[in-house]
């Protein structure tokens, strides 16, 4: 696989999601409050993907929003991409 951008690695960790939960796009799509079209371009990462949506479609399956970023940045990691996920100034002298 080339280089994984984070849009292309969340998009890859949230269809892993919606695999594993069985959901169909119409029920996390109903469950969740995302449009089915947005979902679809979110799911084929043709669009920018938001922080505000991930935790929707995450607590739609049930799991928390962490558990996708986490993924995503390892699909990162192990295609060449970032290296750890970027921590918020100052946090890593707390």
């Amino acid at each position: 696989m080339p280089h994984v951008d984070i849009n292309q690695a969340t998009a890859l960790a949230l269809r892993a999601e919606r695999a594993i939960s069985g959901m169909t796009l119409r029920d996390l799509a109903r469950a969740s409050g995302v449009p089915r079209s947005t979902l679809v371009r979110v799911l084929d990462a043709s669009r920018e993907i938001r922080v505000t949506t991930v935790d929707q479609l995450a607590e739609a399956m049930g799991i928390p929003a962490l558990t996708i970023h986490e993924r995503a940045y390892e699909l990162m990691r192990r295609e060449g991409g970032a290296a750890r996920p970027p921590t918020a100034k100052g946090a890593e002298s707390a």
